[in-house]
């Protein structure tokens, strides 16, 4: 019986190879003029009429490339068919489909190469060594890397400094060409080197229900679509995280595309539930080759930032953190072997506090944060320096937005992109290795005009080298008024995340300078007994020298619920809120219950001295918090602002933004005869200059001595924001010299 078997499996093989032809290669190579980091093209006309030319299983046409270090370099070729875009701009196919192997030489001097074929483990023919050489072009930069100087912060192989400014162009679904010409123009144009792109079954992706699984055939369009964008990014010096999977192709509950997923039982695949995609071994290495593809095809490019994994992973189906961090350690391993260029390597999620255990794996590069509900940025201040200080790596926000959905678009709530430049401008001074990127650039950046708001940073910041400078947070991030008879003390507010889950934290401290330590994990949801797996009632601890106000303001209200705020141990207000007594209301018949969208402020008067409020929610649903304010509290000294900054002690780079200042308060009171002071800094005279965000206007520049390593600097009058940079003059003649 064995022996039929085995007789049975080599008739098997034998017939999935039979036609593969073991024959001298004839190919052609452009190594005229080429300079390091340019990419060699080497196209192999013989055809070896495998059973499925995408199948690396069965035919695996390989480059090897060995520079005068005597180190090689594996490079697996890839099948390809040729599109061209014709006058009227339809994509039309062309010729025959061929074996293609990209290579980017990252050394200067003589390579030697040679190219082989295999058919399953078995080599069938080879050519003999060939030459070209590579000589130095000080243009090209190379690939992006974590620097070694400091690592939060990303440089080129050159070293010269990468800093990511960009957004969100993750598909068309119109003239893709057309409109990614148009956007990667105004990127150029306005200052922008960085963008997320999805491979979306929507739109580059190469794996879908008309292919099947493996078999890449019909979405040769899409691939090619993905190499005339990666064109026009490194014509425009754009650089790309490229996102693998995003989310809804396994999942039956958020963006769902299991129904069309090809790894859909239902459509002759593999999978019965979409989580067996992180368990499946026939899955997982299907998933395998068609990583091999992409790294095959597109791992050549500079220009590709980095590899993302998945887009907010945990909205697939039954979501394990033990499953899913076991694959991608395995999937993040398997990439490593076939990039020999090393690109950078993350993942994401939806829920800024998901998944401890997968960012701490030592190959995931950079973290990410997904975050909607942004009011004027200062979110996301706290969002990035949490996961900077908890996980060590370099971060940046992936994505954010004023709400999860378009609908504040259609209700024109900020037509002039305020949120969106109080946003980065906040976010690019955090220790981030870039400024966050916004979401919505179809319906609202491109069609409101908003790529100009990018511009005043990009200048800002084009001459600092992130790397080099050992930059750490600004020491003392406040603004003083000159005279403090005639002003008020000033209010606080902390804005709440909301995330359905139970709060990580419910003491949270609220120190003398209005600072209130891991604000970012305050969370706007107040569940009710209904949740009680999910209670854990927030308490605030502060101590304010007046009397004062404590107020709590509610945005949305699930059923009934009711509301009592504690007072140094004592229940001082109930409230009940009931949905339905809400005009902005909504039944759902699915949970027989009323939600209501509301905005009502509730308070309590606070003596003077140390407090200590509690809320919670005693019966029902939940009510979601949209922030607590506390009045009288600061000193009337202190001006009503917040400050984001960087410095060294040499320069400092801050951005300086009226507390009340959005794009729901446009036109603040003014702050005048104000100044800030800047601290351990060495001893010199430095040049300064102060900027307006909203053009790049300059409003103030001249020069300023330390005295004992501190400057005092005046700010000009300003009711919105204002940006600041001074650097040690001494530090400028240094370079100038070198």
């Amino acid at each position: 019986m064995q022996k039929i078997f085995i007789m049975m499996f080599l008739i098997i093989i034998f017939f999935l190879y039979a036609d593969i032809l073991s024959a001298d290669i004839d190919f052609e190579i452009n190594t005229k003029n080429i300079s390091i980091y340019d990419t060699i093209v080497i196209n192999i006309k013989d055809n070896f009429n495998a059973k499925n030319n995408y199948d690396y299983t069965l035919i695996n046409v390989k480059g090897y490339f060995k520079c005068t270090d005597g180190i090689v370099k594996e490079v697996d070729g890839f099948y390809i068919k040729d599109y061209q875009v014709s006058e009227t701009g339809e994509i039309l196919e062309t010729g025959n489909g061929k074996f293609q192997i990209r290579f980017t030489p990252d050394r200067v001097g003589k390579w030697n190469y040679k190219i082989k074929v295999f058919a399953g483990k078995k080599e069938l023919t080879e050519t003999k060594f060939n030459v070209f050489y590579c000589r130095k072009d000080n243009k090209n930069k190379g690939f992006i890397k974590i620097s070694k100087k400091d690592d939060l912060f990303m440089e080129f192989d050159n070293k010269e400094s990468f800093y990511a400014i960009g957004l969100n162009l993750c598909w068309s679904t119109g003239n893709v060409l057309n409109d990614y010409e148009r956007w990667l123009t105004e990127l150029k144009e306005n200052g922008c080197n960085f963008i997320r792109l999805w491979m979306a079954n929507w739109f580059v992706g190469v794996e879908w229900i008309e292919s099947g699984i493996g078999n890449y055939e019909k979405r040769q369009k899409q691939a090619f679509l993905l190499d005339k964008i990666l064109d026009m990014c490194k014509e425009k010096g754009i650089y790309v995280m490229l996102c693998l999977v995003p989310h809804g192709e396994f999942s039956t509950t958020t963006n769902s595309n299991w129904e069309q997923n090809p790894y859909n039982l239902k459509n002759d695949g593999l999978l019965k539930e979409p989580s067996e995609f992180f368990t499946d071994a026939v899955a997982i290495q299907a998933f395998k080759n068609r990583l091999q593809y992409i790294i095959a095809r597109w791992g050549y490019s500079p220009n590709i930032f980095s590899w993302e994994i998945f887009n907010e992973v945990e909205w697939t189906d039954n979501y394990n953190s033990e499953i899913v961090t076991n694959w991608h350690k395995d999937i993040i391993s398997y990439i490593k072997k076939l990039d020999v260029n090393k690109h950078l390597i993350s993942t994401s999620f939806a829920n800024p506090n998901m998944d401890e255990k997968i960012w701490n794996l030592k190959d995931i590069n950079f973290t990410q944060t997904h975050f909607y509900g942004v009011k004027d940025g200062r979110e996301l201040y706290e969002l990035s320096k949490e996961k900077i200080e908890k996980y060590k790596k370099p971060h940046i926000i992936g994505e954010f937005g004023i709400e999860a959905t378009d609908n504040f678009i259609k209700d024109n709530l900020d037509p002039e992109g305020i949120s969106l430049l109080t946003s980065i401008w906040v976010g690019a001074f955090t220790l981030s290795f870039g400024s966050p990127m916004p979401w919505y650039w179809d319906n609202y950046i491109d069609e409101k005009k908003l790529f100009k708001i990018f511009k005043p940073l990009s200048d800002f910041v084009k001459d600092i080298r992130f790397q080099d400078e050992d930059l750490i947070e600004l020491t003392d991030k406040k603004v003083y008024f000159k005279k403090s008879d005639d002003k008020s003390p000033g209010e606080i507010i902390f804005y709440s995340k909301s995330v359905w889950e139970k709060p990580k934290k419910n003491k949270f401290i609220i120190n003398a300078n209005g600072e209130m330590i891991d604000s970012n994990l305050f969370n706007g949801f107040l569940f009710g007994d209904v949740h009680q797996d999910m209670k854990n009632p927030p308490v605030f601890v502060f101590k304010n020298v007046r009397l004062a106000k404590f107020i709590v303001k509610i945005n949305k209200v699930s059923a009934k619920n009711k509301l009592v705020i504690n007072l140094n141990g004592q229940n001082i207000l109930e409230k009940n809120f009931y949905a339905e007594d809400y005009s902005d209301k909504k039944f759902f018949k699915e949970w027989n219950i009323y939600q209501a969208n509301m905005s009502e402020e509730i308070s309590i008067d606070l003596p003077a001295g140390d407090n200590e409020v509690m809320l919670d929610n005693v019966e029902g649903d939940w009510v979601q918090i949209e922030y607590i304010k506390i009045t009288d509290f600061l000193d009337p000294a202190i001006a009503p602002v917040f400050v984001s900054g960087l410095q060294s002690n040499d320069s400092a780079y801050i951005y300086i933004k009226h507390r009340d200042y959005s794009w729901k308060n446009t036109s603040p009171i003014e702050i005048k005869d104000a100044y800030i002071e800047i601290n351990n800094l060495n001893e010199g005279r430095y040049l300064y200059f102060i900027i307006n965000p909203e053009n790049g206007e300059r409003i103030m520049e001249g020069e300023k001595l330390t005295i004992n390593g501190k400057i005092k600097m005046d700010l000009p009058i300003f009711n919105k924001s204002i940006a600041v940079k001074i650097k040690n003059t001494a530090k400028k003649k240094e370079k100038r010299k070198k």
